[in-house]
């Protein structure tokens, strides 16, 4: 899929949330936050997290390749590489993976282009397992 082209969209207005990602005086430790705030607002208005293989068809539906043609990002956004990927503070594209339906991690790669690395930097961690499925404290430790 092709990005709208600018009077395909519903709105010209740039989103702040996306101004924000990258702005003079940010730190790059906060940008997946943003990004994922980005992620839930899309979830909000439309139920679901865009639906994509990979950052870029991700990124499309934050363009305004979507139902309502409504931008989250701005096309001329200066994270956007050649590819149409949003890319982290080190040039390396986020990735997105899908926890659940309620869920979504952004992952930047971090400093040494890496990803799973220590210094990844990661938004929308799913925490330890609750429930009927998690271990009891209770419960000894595996032999």
């Amino acid at each position: 899929m092709n990005p709208p082209k600018p009077g395909d969209l519903s709105t010209n207005e740039r989103p702040p949330l996306a101004d924000s990602l990258g702005a003079k005086g940010s730190k790059p430790e906060a940008e997946a936050g943003v990004v994922l705030d980005i992620l839930n607002a899309y979830r909000r208005l439309f139920g679901a997290y865009p639906a994509g293989e990979d950052n870029r068809q991700v990124i499309n539906a934050l363009l305004g390749v979507n139902r309502d043609n409504l931008p989250f990002l701005p096309r001329d956004h200066p994270r956007l590489n050649s590819k149409g990927e949003l890319v982290d503070a080190w040039g390396t594209p986020f990735s997105f993976h899908l926890n659940s339906r309620t869920s979504v991690e952004v992952r930047s790669a971090g400093p040494d282009h890496l990803f799973y690395t220590a210094d990844d930097l990661v938004a929308g961690r799913v925490g330890p397992l609750v429930g009927q499925f998690a271990p009891s404290e209770e419960e000894p430790p595996a032999p």
